[in-house]
């Protein structure tokens, strides 16, 4: 089966989205199958260029392939400007309507008012592609999308041929992260991964800490990921001083690192208002943290009811997770199970998922 993928974003396997896309086609590539992956570095051009020479491209050579499974913002609006003997899948990542009417956060204004409105230009860009992206969606033959909830809002908006297929981690990522120890460290560490900005509730996580830290005196933690655009100071400075100096605030890892960084910490939060998976949350379960994080689609499909709270309760997010940081016994039982937690999501048999669905529905 020969399968293109086209994305938007160039594919880096430091970047969740299109890392995610390297992973899985390197399981189909396992499987038998022949996977080319188009971005901007293989096209060039800003991203209005990008769209027009991938749309020519495609025009062009889609009839080479068996599969193109597109990312909707850039797939061709009109069916019939790709050949009919084509399969055409529209991947959903991270839908633009979710990330647009996520709840809104207020930020103070002391000191951010360029950086917040930097924010709400970000949010008009992302309301102006939702008219783009669900053509994309009703031009494609079939739809995947990585959480049953996206599935259910895109049926009820009249897109019937929908299938929920979600993200994984790579069979090496996932040895190395389940080679950390079980056992909790000694001092409690909390750990999140993710950028840093409001969707990922930027101005809800120095609240969490500092609860946490006023329940447990000599608690700290980590911050991975939080996009090379922030510095460490920049961080911290979200925070109380007086808790700055239990921060450690890594940007950028390689993913070579994550379980070395990871095994100092003995719980996970996540509290992000809108996401396609969270791909963070499934590699600190396979590092056996457990993860606390907002009941939004993605997470919600993940966890467990235990461990999901109402996006913006901090009160309440933060009193679970104390609670179980101080319960020794119970944390080591639900490390345990969230190492098990995290099987369910490996690559290879997801692979072989997606490999019969794309059978099935070039089939039908």
């Amino acid at each position: 089966m020969r399968i293109l993928f086209c994305n938007v974003a160039a594919f880096d396997p430091k970047l969740g989205k299109s890392g995610t896309l390297l992973s899985l086609a390197q399981s189909l590539e396992r499987l038998g199958c022949e996977c080319t992956l188009i971005g901007p570095d293989e096209l060039g051009g800003d991203r209005v260029e990008f769209e027009r020479r991938l749309a020519a491209h495609l025009r062009r050579h889609a009839a080479e392939y068996d599969v193109v499974d597109c990312d909707p913002n850039v797939l061709p609006p009109d069916r019939s400007a790709l050949p009919s003997g084509v399969f055409v899948v529209a991947r959903v990542q991270l839908l633009a309507r979710r990330y647009a009417d996520a709840p809104a956060q207020r930020l103070p204004l002391n000191g951010r008012i360029g950086w917040w409105l930097r924010y709400r230009k970000e949010l008009r860009h992302v309301r102006s592609l939702i008219p783009r992206e669900y053509a994309g969606l009703r031009a494609a033959d079939a739809v995947i999308t990585l959480n049953s909830a996206d599935c259910s809002l895109l049926r009820e908006g009249g897109i019937t041929d929908v299938h929920v297929l979600p993200n994984g981690i790579g069979v090496h990522h996932r040895d190395a992260l389940m080679q950390t120890p079980v056992g909790s460290p000694v001092a409690p560490r909390v750990a999140y991964i993710g950028n840093w900005g409001p969707r990922k509730g930027l101005l809800d996580y120095p609240r969490v800490v500092a609860c946490i830290a006023d329940a447990l005196p000599d608690a700290t933690f980590t911050l991975l990921g939080v996009g090379p655009q922030w510095t460490v100071g920049g961080v911290r400075r979200f925070f109380p001083a007086e808790l700055r100096n239990r921060l450690d605030v890594v940007p950028v890892y390689e993913p070579d690192d994550l379980p070395r960084l990871l095994a100092a910490c003995s719980i996970g939060v996540f509290p992000s208002y809108a996401e396609a998976f969270g791909l963070g949350v499934v590699e600190m379960l396979a590092a056996a943290l457990p993860v606390f994080a907002y009941d939004v689609p993605g997470p919600a499909d993940i966890l467990g009811g235990e461990f999901l709270v109402p996006p913006g309760d901090v009160a309440e997010l933060s009193r679970r997770a104390g609670d179980l940081l101080a319960d020794t016994d119970r944390l080591a039982r639900e490390r345990l199970r969230a190492r098990e937690r995290a099987r369910a999501f490996d690559w290879d048999e997801i692979a072989v998922r997606t490999k019969r669905f794309y059978e099935r529905a070039r089939n039908d």
